[in-house]
């Protein structure tokens, strides 16, 4: 199961996620070595980190990162340019056996 959420990053320590924690869920982002990050993060906005993943416990096992991309087309300092969202992308890895 894998819920993605984006809400503000009050979003991080509400109840809603204080209940998935305790379901056994994972906030990917956070548990990734890069932490909490923006996801909001071009000249057109403030930063914000309101997008998040949840994945379950049975996926957890699986989990390999997770990731925002910052790159061309997503994120820019110039206001004038044109990017694919507000939100940056966010990118969850999880590994499997390829023999599967």
């Amino acid at each position: 199961v894998l819920f993605s959420l984006a809400r503000p990053w009050c979003f991080y320590r509400s109840s809603t996620a204080s209940s998935l924690s305790a379901r056994g869920y994972l906030n990917t982002l956070a548990a990734s070595t890069t932490g909490l990050v923006p996801t909001i993060d071009s000249a057109c906005c403030p930063q914000q980190t309101i997008d998040h993943v949840y994945i379950s416990s049975a996926l957890g096992a699986q989990f390999t990162r997770a990731t925002v991309h910052t790159s061309e087309g997503f994120r820019s300092d110039d206001p004038s340019d044109w990017v694919h969202s507000d939100h940056l992308p966010v990118c969850v890895d999880l590994w499997t056996d390829a023999r599967l």
